[in-house]
């Protein structure tokens, strides 16, 4: 019997490239696409066997070549700041092209966000932007997949490295300050890439059990004050945190940064079911991420 056979989106980023390197240690059969194929990651991507080709997400037809004879894909999309609504747009013809491929299995890592989307203090930008990953969602849900599964992930711990870190966190570099919308006493939900992929593998492995679910994903909940204080450890940086006012709220209520200073971030912990996702999987608490990527956290910080 031939191995399962599964193509991945966003191959050589921080979620779909540990999942390939997993699946390739099972024996797994693993394809993708890259726009960069001499690039570190997807030469490494090769050398484990891998398979990529050229494909675009604005392009279905290319998309479905690539996927053809694959029975499970794993989906993650792209916010764009400039044009948020290409997310939507990508995220249908990836949806669409595993239709016609005849996938059988979807995992997608999505966004927290989406169970907030009835709650009267979004912001309009934060509304949009996740409108358009909903959308994406009820197309997987309204096609003929057989299994299908929603990882919700809330914060993830590598927008504290660069480049994302300049978006979401300005300030944390140049000033060493975290300007947040939480509140003390309140957690965020820190999810680690890696335990994503992980948790994606176990989904792959049992297609029955986690079929129609979307689950609340998060590696550790961990205040803000708590979490300056180890990444301050781990780099000999003194940090502080901000919390902000209505008043400061509100003034980044347009802007891509404002993902990181809704205030329906205050509520991320409560969705969270960690005894359940500690029983699937390892997770990684923040000060062992913070060990594992320590040089780019030192290049970053220091």
């Amino acid at each position: 019997m031939p191995p399962p056979s599964v193509f991945l989106c966003s191959i050589t980023g921080s979620q779909g490239k540990p999942l390939a390197l997993q699946l390739r240690r099972l024996g797994w059969t693993v394809k993708g696409t890259s726009r960069t194929p001499d690039s570190n990651a997807a030469r490494q991507l090769k050398a484990a066997g891998v398979e990529l080709s050229e494909g675009d997400w604005d392009d279905v037809a290319s998309l479905t070549a690539a996927m053809s004879g694959v029975e499970k894909i794993f989906i993650s999309t792209i916010t764009y700041a400039d044009d948020p609504d290409r997310e939507r747009r990508q995220g249908l013809n990836i949806v669409a092209a595993a239709k016609a491929a005849k996938v059988q299995q979807v995992a997608l890592s999505g966004s927290l966000g989406v169970v907030t989307l009835g709650d009267p203090t979004l912001s309009p930008f934060f509304k949009m932007v996740i409108t358009g990953k909903r959308v994406i969602e009820q197309a997987i849900e309204d096609g003929p997949f057989k299994h299908w599964t929603f990882i919700r992930p809330a914060f993830f711990m590598n927008n504290l490295l660069t480049p994302q870190v300049d978006y979401f966190l300005p300030h944390l570099r140049q000033e060493n300050i975290w300007e947040t919308v939480m509140r003390e006493g309140e957690r965020l939900a820190l999810a680690d890439p890696d335990d994503i992929s992980k948790l994606v593998v176990v989904i792959f492995q049992n297609p029955e059990k986690w079929h129609g679910r979307g689950i609340p994903f998060a590696s550790e909940l961990l205040s803000v004050p708590d979490m300056l204080e180890q990444l301050g450890e781990a780099t000999g940086t003194e940090f502080e945190e901000y919390f902000m006012t209505d008043e400061d709220i509100d003034s980044q209520a347009v802007s891509f940064s404002f993902m990181m200073s809704d205030r329906v971030m205050r509520k991320q912990a409560e969705y969270m079911d960690m005894e359940e996702l500690s029983s699937a999987i390892k997770l990684t608490s923040f000060s062992e991420w913070l060990e594992k990527e320590k040089e780019t956290v030192l290049e970053t910080y220091c």
